[in-house]
């Protein structure tokens, strides 16, 4: 797969030596908004907008862009397209522009582990694989889990697992999910699955944090018959 960036209001021109089948996606960013992810990313994005950027081979951008073409489906979610968008324009403009920020104790650049993020985050509500998680920033599977454990001091399964664990601590507080929804929204299996990952790293059961965090709320709601808060009777 090659990949190209070209600037808004620049002409295109292609050659092909050979006839054959050609698939391609094409993405459009709002310059305000790519500038913002560039800076964000500590990468000079005035210079970088204002040029053509090409790479003939890209692996892991490929892997990145199939991801995202899953995604392009009406029903699919709007924030996993984001997320793997972004991944994807980091990727190309970080190749292009000066290298990246060396790894921690041998472990994953800041880019590669900024790709790792918005791919889990993307991807939570389905079973990701390690190999997909190496394919997307071009490692061996075996590289990737070396390299990801030295940067984050845990297996990228048990990182996928905290963020869907985080991720059903915001769902859980409002009442109107049931549990076994939840477990759904987030990427486990069923409620079981969700029970035994949430009390593994919460040290509680959904429910019991749910709860504790109904009753913290309520207690902060202020009695209306107290002598801070008097009513007035007619």
């Amino acid at each position: 797969m090659r990949v190209a960036y070209v600037p808004a209001g620049v002409a295109v021109r292609s050659q092909f030596s050979r006839g054959g089948r050609l698939t391609h996606l094409d993405l459009h960013f709002d310059a305000t908004c790519l500038r913002h992810r560039l800076e964000a990313g500590a990468l000079d994005a005035a210079d970088l907008m204002a040029r053509a950027v090409a790479l003939p081979e890209a692996p892991d951008v490929a892997a990145v862009a199939r991801l995202l073409a899953r995604e392009l489906d009406p029903e699919a979610s709007a924030l996993a397209r984001d997320a793997l968008a972004t991944a994807l324009a980091a990727k190309v403009f970080a190749s292009a522009g000066p290298a990246a920020t060396a790894p921690v104790r041998g472990g994953l650049t800041s880019r590669q582990l900024a790709t790792i993020d918005a791919l889990m985050r993307a991807e939570m509500r389905r079973r990701l694989a390690v190999s997909e998680m190496a394919e997307s920033v071009g490692l061996s599977e075996s590289r990737f889990a070396h390299a990801f454990r030295e940067s984050r001091g845990q297996s990228p399964h048990r990182a996928l697992q905290a963020m869907r664990v985080k991720a059903a601590q915001r769902l859980l507080q409002d009442p109107e999910h049931s549990i076994a929804e939840v477990a759904a929204e987030v990427g486990f299996a069923d409620q079981a699955h969700l029970t035994g990952a949430f009390g593994t790293m919460v040290g509680q059961t959904p429910g019991a944090w749910r709860r504790a965090r109904i009753a913290e709320q309520d207690s902060t709601i202020p009695d209306s018959f107290s002598q801070d808060n008097p009513v007035l009777l007619p």
